[in-house]
Parts: C-alpha cells; structure tokens; sequence
C-alpha cells in the first residue's frame, strides 16, 4: 500500500518535510561537487551544492576554467542526478521535462571588467527510478527561467520580470478599484494585497527606477483614488509618511532598495557567528 507522506492540509506538513529536505540537502552537500565562493580579502568563505525552498529547488555546480568544459558538464550532471535519486529515496520525485540549468563562464577585459561568455549549447541527462533517461535542456544566457515567482536570466535585463510584474500590478490595482470597497477598506487591500504581491520579487529582480516608474504610472493613480485622494496630488505628498502628513504609499524603489539591503545584512551576520563559532 503506498505511502503519500502526512497529506495536503495538515499542520505538521511543514515541519515534517523541513526535517526530511534538511537531511536530504546535508546528504547531498557531502557528496556533490557545489562551488564555492570567496571574497577577496579571504575573510569569507562559503561553499554551495543546492538551494531550495520546499520543493522547488536548484543545484549548483562550479567548475575550473583551466580544465576542459566537458569535465564541468560532467560534474553538473553528477550533482543533479545525485539530488534526483536522493529525492526519490524519501517518496519525492523530479518533473525531469520541467528541469532546466544556465551555465555562466565569464571572460575578463584587460581592466577586469568580467563579460560573460556564450557557453556550448550542451545537454545533460539525467535518469529516473526506472533508469528512463531525459534529457535536460541548457537555457540560453539571456532566456529567464522561473523560480518561486522570480524571472532571471544569468546575462539579462529582467524585461520579463518587469512585464510580469507590470502585469500582477495592473490585475491587482484594477481589481481593487472595480470593488465597493470603502477608504479604509482599499488601503487595507494595499496593504495586504497589492504590495506583498508586487513587491515580492523586487528585492531579487534589481529592476531600474524607470521600470519601477512605468508600475507606479499604470497601477497608484486609481489606488489613490480608491483610498480617498486626488489622484493629482504631489507625488512628494502621496508617498511621503504619514507622521509627517502624508499618504503613506511607499514607493516601489524605496521597497526594492529596502529588500536587498536587508538579506546582505543577514549574511554579514550569519557569516560572523559562524566564525566566532569556529
């Protein structure tokens, strides 16, 4: 009789699979290649195999420049193959058609400015349970992938992420402004709808102040509206604080710069107790 694991809706789903997933990315950290990285005062040093976030995961694999490239594929096929058969000994299962992987090579100018190189458009493949191989197709550097909600693209410009994210805003805000929602009611829906929604990805996606500009143009003029303001009031006046008379409605740029300071922050952190722990 089969196994399904705890069932969807239960309440100890959560802490059961970051039990199992934990010793899972622990077996695979202590046999695959990874890559590590260093920064250059040597002062830190971190080495990586895989990142994941519940079931949506991503393998990384380094490689020596001096040495031919085939060894790297090889080695990157090792890692996902390692993690595939790893998950599935705990009940779990990859969607191979659904996998993908960049590879990023980079060249240096004589100033060490670092270009990245179009890499052989080389396949991997990987097995199932039933030793069915597939094949894993290599994405082009400028062709995003997308994971949890993030579009990126190693060589890109994030043009899918800011028409995605263009797209979320505008669904959001028309869909607040077409309720009967009262003032209070539509801020509260900005709060927390609106922004978590379209502020998600921001912090990951390093969009320009004109792409972040173009959002606000096409989705806050009917949320002021919505909420009880002229739409025509300064713009220094609608997304200025509260506290200091203003609307309260925080730009999108404010947001993106606020969530990427704060991760590298964490880092810093996380990096020093681990050395006074050593």
């Amino acid at each position: 009789m089969p196994i399904h694991g705890s069932g969807q809706g239960s309440a100890c789903s959560p802490q059961i699979y970051t039990f199992i997933s934990s010793k899972l990315f622990q077996a695979h950290n202590d046999k695959a290649t990874g890559m590590s990285f260093r920064s250059p005062d040597g002062s830190i040093f971190l080495r990586i195999t895989i990142i994941g976030f519940v079931d949506d995961s991503t393998v990384v694999t380094g490689g020596d420049p001096s040495k031919p490239i085939e060894e790297f594929f090889a080695k990157l096929q090792e890692d996902a193959q390692l993690w595939s058969d790893l998950l599935f000994q705990s009940g779990g299962r990859l969607e191979l058609p659904k996998c993908g992987f960049h590879t990023t090579y980079y060249d240096f100018t004589k100033e060490g400015d670092p270009i990245m190189r179009h890499t052989p458009e080389q396949d991997i493949i990987i097995q199932n349970e039933h030793k069915v191989e597939t094949t894993i197709k290599k994405k082009n550097i400028y062709t995003p992938r997308k994971n949890l909600g993030h579009h990126k693209s190693p060589a890109g410009h994030f043009q899918t992420q800011a028409k995605e994210t263009m797209k979320k805003a505008k669904s959001i805000s028309e869909a607040i402004f077409r309720t009967k929602a009262t003032r209070d009611q539509a801020r509260m829906m900005y709060e927390t709808v609106y922004r978590p929604a379209v502020e998600f990805t921001l912090a990951q996606s390093f969009l320009t102040d004109s792409q972040l500009h173009q959002i606000e143009q096409k989705t806050l003029p009917r949320m002021y509206a919505k909420c009880g303001y002229n739409r025509n009031t300064a713009k220094v006046t609608l997304q200025g604080p509260r506290e200091l008379g203003g609307a309260g409605f925080t730009p999108l740029r404010v947001a993106a710069g606020a969530g990427t300071v704060v991760p590298f922050s964490d880092i810093g952190e996380h990096q020093k107790r681990k050395q006074e722990d050593f």
